[in-house]
């Protein structure tokens, strides 16, 4: 039962805190105001597919100086079907919706859905007798779907039932006139991430959501950086940076749900890969696997495969000479474009091994590439 609160001598309007930065947009923006020196764009705000109308004492979005964009919530919250009180005592925003209820404190990183504690990264302020809520993890507790349209910059907001309505739409506004606005997301976010199924798809879909509200309409994910695969694999091991032991299954398939995630945005999802890399920058020999080709070629004693993954300065590439080694780098293109619905692949060999004629340590591959019959140096 919601708590009900006698309002004295304050009269506060909820409103939400929308978790993006603002930026400029191919259509002509209107200017709402200014912000460290820079005119920002307008922000709208759509339920079901309604545009919601910020008139009288609702107030008006606006973004503040750490570039947030800040949208009256009394309205949309009122629109969406929700009753909403103030708590003045405990500073604290009650929303409820049948059998549900949340209350967002003022100040503090978290929200109580019936009782619960969850954590979230922007806590509810208070601004001009205004409160501001998070309003994703608001409208998210009460079961509907929130979005960032970055084409019109309107936060759209979704019941469940037009979820999949609004992911259709989504999927049909990739193309910015024929140009790719595209993020990188690295094996070094891997790095930071959780590794459990559960964490890792709640952080690789905030990234997304983050990329669309930046306006971008790509992303290109690692799927393969150290001789290694976020995904089952008929030729590499499981990556370490999946459960943090290379070779270890975490029992899900990262690269389905990457790629599921980010069409379901409205995003193109294209496989990076670097095809030679074993070693270095994050992975070191002894936490390889048993089962990575590198290790079965050193310790089969078999001496026709020694060059087929060579020491260079410390670390170990694939050596893209050894006809074995190509095959090996298009089987596992192969098994990406056959079995998972990417936009496009994309070879990284910025960490080939750098070279020298003059000195026989930093040769590399030079023995193939001279039997190749080639006459320039390397």
């Amino acid at each position: 039962m919601m708590k009900k609160i006698i309002k004295k001598y304050l009269t506060i309007s909820l409103s939400v805190l929308i978790a993006m930065g603002a930026f400029m947009t191919n259509a002509a923006p209107v200017f709402a105001e200014r912000v460290n020196g820079i005119e920002v764009p307008d922000v709208s705000v759509s339920i079901d597919g309604e545009l919601v109308q910020f008139t009288g004492d609702f107030g008006k979005p606006f973004v503040d100086k750490n570039w947030r964009t800040l949208v009256p919530m009394r309205l949309p919250m009122e629109t969406y079907g929700c009753e909403v009180e103030w708590d003045e005592d405990t500073r604290t925003a009650y929303v409820e919706r049948t059998d549900v209820e949340v209350a967002v404190p003022i100040g503090k990183n978290y929200i109580v859905v019936n009782g619960t504690k969850i954590e979230i990264d922007t806590a509810a302020v208070i601004k001009e007798n205004r409160t501001y809520l998070p309003i994703r993890a608001v409208f998210e507790a009460f079961g509907g779907i929130v979005d960032w349209d970055g084409d019109i910059r309107r936060v759209v907001v979704q019941r469940d039932e037009t979820t999949k309505d609004y992911i259709a739409y989504k999927n049909n506004q990739v193309s910015r006139d024929g140009e790719m606005q595209a993020m990188w997301i690295s094996y070094l976010e891997y790095m930071g991430m959780t590794k459990t199924e559960k964490g890792f798809k709640k952080e690789i879909s905030e990234m997304f959501d983050r990329c669309v509200e930046l306006g971008m309409n790509t992303v290109i994910v690692h799927v393969r950086s150290h001789g290694d695969a976020m995904y089952p694999s008929d030729y590499y091991p499981w990556s370490r940076f999946a459960t943090g032991t290379q070779g270890k299954n975490p029992g899900y398939d990262p690269l389905a749900y990457m790629v599921k995630e980010a069409h379901n945005r409205g995003l193109e999802f294209h496989a990076w890969l670097n095809p030679y890399r074993i070693t270095g920058y994050g992975t070191y020999l002894d936490q390889t696997c048993e089962d990575n080709p590198v290790n079965v070629w050193l310790n089969d004693d078999n001496p026709s495969n020694d060059r087929w993954a060579l020491k260079h300065k410390g670390e170990y590439y694939l050596n893209p000479s050894v006809p074995e080694v190509q095959k090996m780098v298009i089987n596992g293109v192969e098994e990406i474009v056959k079995n998972y619905d990417v936009d496009g692949i994309h070879f990284d060999d910025y960490f080939y091994p750098s070279m020298n004629n003059s000195d026989p340590a930093l040769w590399f591959d030079k023995p193939e590439y001279e039997k190749s019959g080639s006459l320039l140096p390397i």
